[in-house]
């Protein structure tokens, strides 16, 4: 007998943050091109999964902690 357990999914999961730091100005960390990519793909799996998805880019360290605790 196969017992197959189904995951019941609610109609908004829950908040997801991405945050897509491409420029680091005023460091010598290289542009991050091609991110913007991962960002698509992140979203719409998180979007598949019923989350609310919120993208930042490009925020400094200070305002990256003031989000999180936001959440």
């Amino acid at each position: 007998m196969i017992i197959r357990r189904v995951f019941n999914m609610t109609p908004i999961r829950g908040r997801a943050l991405i945050i897509n730091n491409v420029n680091f100005d005023g460091t010598a960390l290289a542009r991050r091109d091609g991110s913007d990519v991962d960002v698509v793909n992140m979203e719409a799996m998180l979007q598949e999964f019923n989350f609310e998805v919120e993208i930042k880019s490009n925020l400094t360290a200070t305002v990256i902690i003031d989000l999180i605790d936001l959440y």
